[in-house]
């Protein structure tokens, strides 16, 4: 990493601030002009203001050509102590040889954005929220992640959490980020707090895009001690609603109410854990057996799983949770306005 070169480091943080702001501005007001804009084409089907907030998110402009602009005008490396960015929002944001050195982020919004072969130790990124996990080649060291909800976290980038604290922290990533690579000797979680932190791998789609439990597991051995992985919470995209994915998809309102019911009710209680592990234990081979059998599959829906949907949406809210099923149709309609975006189905947890 270059070694750091203040470069006008409070006008340098003035004009993020700025960007920052302004891309708020807009994110506040896209939502309702995107469903104006539906519903004064006749040709264009309704938009709801839930489904109008996935566009918007994955919109890139205008806020790429500004952190573009931002960008032509740095000429060195440049050093950041002390700012305070909390709360704000960086979208589609690039940062290269930026030292945020104790600065606080904490309740900021990162969507598409990057810090890459920076310096960020001992800044605070409590609580924030994050579409694509920002960090590349970066030293975290003495970070606090606590409370942070990191979407495509990805352990095995370049990065230096030596001392960091990912209290209570929920870390989501997929399968296509072990398949078949090893962490690289840079990472390193050193004594880094894990205590309450949630990992969650999901599976994909593709069954080639896939890894083992144990590969997964070989994996995490190499980046985390012993004594983290036991306070930690890891869901290896094995533990779905099986009964409920073969009866109805596993991107059925039925099955994300009750996948919500266990992750928000169930596994926080030692009883509720014991039922997940039973019913783990029992269910895959009631899955296989209607799989492929659609009249088995009309019984257990309406039998089983539909009843449990219902009462688990009594216990748990889950007004979220059914708006996030909305947002699964986006894709498609975002494409034709983003080429090459998506809304991610994190986006209305």
């Amino acid at each position: 990493m270059p070694e750091s070169v203040k470069d006008g480091s409070e006008s340098q943080y003035q004009k993020i601030i700025k960007i920052c702001r302004k891309s708020q501005q807009i994110m506040d007001k896209r939502p309702r002009e995107i469903v104006e804009e539906a519903s004064s084409e006749l040709s264009s089907p309704l938009v709801s203001l839930e489904e109008a907030l996935g566009i918007a998110v994955a919109e890139s402009e205008p806020y790429e050509s500004m952190w573009e602009e931002y960008s032509k005008q740095i000429t060195k490396s440049v050093e950041l102590r002390h700012k305070d960015f909390s709360g704000l929002l960086f979208k589609f944001a690039r940062f290269g040889n930026h030292n945020f050195i104790d600065c606080d982020f904490s309740g900021s919004q990162w969507f598409f954005s990057l810090i890459a072969e920076s310096n960020c130790a001992g800044s605070n990124f409590s609580g924030i929220s994050s579409l694509i996990y920002p960090f590349k080649n970066t030293d975290c060291t003495n970070c606090n992640f606590t409370d942070a909800e990191i979407n495509f976290f990805d352990p095995l980038e370049s990065n230096n959490y030596e001392n960091a604290n990912f209290n209570n922290s929920k870390l989501n990533t997929s399968h296509s980020f072990f398949k078949g690579k090893k962490p690289p000797p840079q990472t390193n979680f050193k004594n880094a707090i894990m205590n309450g932190c949630r990992l969650t791998i999901k599976r994909e789609e593709r069954p080639e895009h896939n890894t083992t439990k144990e590969e997964l597991k070989s994996i995490l051995d190499k980046i985390f001690s012993p004594s983290q992985l036991q306070v930690m919470h890891i869901d290896y995209g094995t533990s779905s609603c099986f009964i409920a994915t073969a009866a109805c998809g596993i991107d059925s309102e039925e099955a994300i109410i009750l996948r919500h019911f266990r992750d928000t009710i169930l596994l926080n209680s030692a009883l509720g854990r014991l039922f997940v592990r039973t019913y783990y234990r029992l269910s895959p081979p009631i899955a296989s057996l209607i799989a492929n059998s659609p009249k088995a599959k009309c019984v257990v829906r309406n039998v089983m799983v539909r009843p449990w949907a219902r009462l688990a949406s009594r216990i748990g809210p889950v007004d979220k949770v059914r708006a996030s099923t909305k947002s699964y149709s986006l894709n498609k309609r975002c494409k034709r306005r983003n080429p090459g975006r998506s809304v991610y189905r994190t986006l209305m947890k």
